[in-house]
């Protein structure tokens, strides 16, 4: 759908929160914008083959409380991690320094 409006001439915006919108620069007004917000579901979990699938719009600070739940870590510390979801920790390579030890 984005493809299919930038296409068409459109400016489109996707995001989750949001929260990270500037890091790239400043942002222009948007004529459509696309939030993952909503997809904040686990897809599943098996904690014992230390395996999950979880949609992009998942709080990441949710994620790390489910993983806790099982003594399971994710070994990333993304800087605003109680704003940040899942997909915006990924898409911003927001790793931190803790990566290094894993």
């Amino acid at each position: 759908m984005a493809a299919a409006l930038g296409a068409a001439g459109a400016h489109v915006e996707v995001g989750g929160r949001f929260t990270k919108r500037r890091w790239g620069g400043p942002v222009g007004p948007s004529d459509v914008r696309i939030s993952t917000a909503k997809l904040n579901r686990v897809l599943e979990y098996v904690p014992r083959d230390l395996t999950i699938s979880v949609e992009a719009g998942m709080p990441y600070a949710e994620l790390t409380a489910l993983l806790a739940s099982n003594n399971q870590m994710i070994p990333l510390d993304p800087p605003y991690a109680a704003m940040a979801t899942v997909g915006g920790v990924l898409a911003a390579n927001q790793s931190g320094p803790r990566r290094r030890l894993f």
